[in-house]
Order: C-alpha cells, then structure tokens, then sequence
C-alpha cells in the first residue's frame, strides 16, 4: 500500500504534490494548533517561554535567600552579648549606628539597611525596627520593649492591598513607652514622650507628651474594591 501510494504521489502533477505537501497535517501544524505557534517561530516561542520560566525562578530564588537571611539575622539577634548583636547589625544589617547605643535581645528587623541609629540610644527587648522605607532616630533615643515602628503598610483603597512605605523620623531625646506602635509617615519632634500602647500616625510636636485614646472611625471604604487577597506564605515563614 505504501509502495501504491508513493506511485500515485510521483505520477500526479507538480502542483498537486505541491499543494498536499503544504496542506498535509505535519508535526509542525500538530504543534501550532496545540501551542498556538506557527511553526516558523516555534523556537522564539519556546524562548519565550524559557525566558518566562527563568525570570521567575530567579525571583523565587532571590526570596528564598532574603528569607534565609532574615531568619538567619533575627536568629542571631536573640543570642547574648551586647558586642556581638551590634556586630550584626552594622556588618549583616548594614545599620547606620552611632556610639553608646545599646540593642537588647529579640530585636526584629525586615530588610537590609535603612535604619540609621544616633548615639546613646537605648533599644530594650522584642522591639521591631522597619527600616523599608527608611527610618532615622536621634540621640539619647529610648524605646521600651515591644515597641513597633513601621514604614511599610497595605495601601486600603487598592483592590488586592497593594504595599506602600512611609519614612518615619524619631528626634533626639524622645521615648516610646511599652507597646507604642509608629505608623509609616510619623515625625517624632525632640523630646517627645509616646504613652504605652498609643498609636502614632502622625506629627508630635517637640517636648509634649501623647497617650492612649480609644479607637474611633475614621472613615469608610469602597466595598465593591475587594479583590481576592494574594497568600502571603513563603519559605521559612
């Protein structure tokens, strides 16, 4: 039969062994209805395609090894001795520290850099420092244990929450109390005094002193911007 067939091919017309050589199912018309590629351009399509599943692996790998290095930082941050936690934070961290500042154990941090620490500062127990959008405290500065100062929020008007960082400046002389939490954009004027507990959003003046208030609405959001929330899981998390 194929002996036939290969007959009837060589003894038809030019033209139509032409036109059923172009108009025959061939491997690369297989290909192009299953990848959508014609068959010229099946190699810059895989291409692209290598290119795509590089780019994101390389991602994935750049976040494995940030989280890495911040469980590694945080981890060693709790280990005893004063020497070797400043050590970690000026050599791993790449802080910006001035003399006779002491860091006590259980500090947090969230990135490399961005946090610029004065002289004499006082830094007591399980205290978060967030330096993503820069953070910048004075001299003689003391923050008492589990204190959070934040640059980097979730926008609420955006449909999936989309991150957005603030600088946050803390003046000499100031102290946080126990639990106080900096929100991103807050300016701390010298000598200011933030009660335990209190909530900072924005600009305290110099050498006063703010507390605790019960919580109030400050506004309403769009409910028809919702979007489906994106997971937050990663690797060492």
């Amino acid at each position: 039969m194929s002996a036939l067939r290969a007959g009837i091919s060589r003894g038809a017309p030019r033209c139509y062994r032409r036109a059923r050589r172009y108009t025959s199912v061939t491997p690369s018309t297989r290909r192009q209805e299953r990848y959508g590629c014609p068959s010229g351009l099946r190699h810059q399509c895989l291409a692209r395609r290598l290119h795509f599943i590089e780019n994101r692996c390389s991602d994935q790998l750049k976040q494995a090894a940030f989280d890495v290095y911040l469980v590694s930082v945080n981890g060693l941050l709790r280990w005893p001795g004063h020497t070797f936690r400043i050590f970690v934070l000026y050599r791993l961290c790449r802080w910006d520290i001035g003399t006779g500042t002491s860091v006590e154990r259980g500090l947090r941090v969230t990135t490399k850099g961005g946090v610029r620490l004065g002289s004499g500062c006082n830094i007591n127990r399980d205290v978060t420092l967030d330096g993503r959008g820069g953070l910048a405290i004075g001299d003689q500065v003391n923050i008492s244990p589990e204190v959070a100062v934040l640059t980097a929020e979730h926008d609420p008007d955006s449909p999936c929450f989309k991150g957005r960082t603030r600088s946050v400046t803390i003046g000499s002389r100031s102290w946080l109390a126990t639990r106080a939490t900096i929100l991103p954009g807050a300016v701390l004027g010298e000598g200011a005094v933030v009660g335990a507990g209190a909530i900072i959003s924005g600009i305290v003046p110099p050498w006063s002193i703010v507390g605790h208030g019960p919580a109030r609405e400050i506004r309403s959001r769009d409910p028809g911007a919702q979007a489906m929330l994106e997971s937050y899981r990663r690797w060492l998390h």
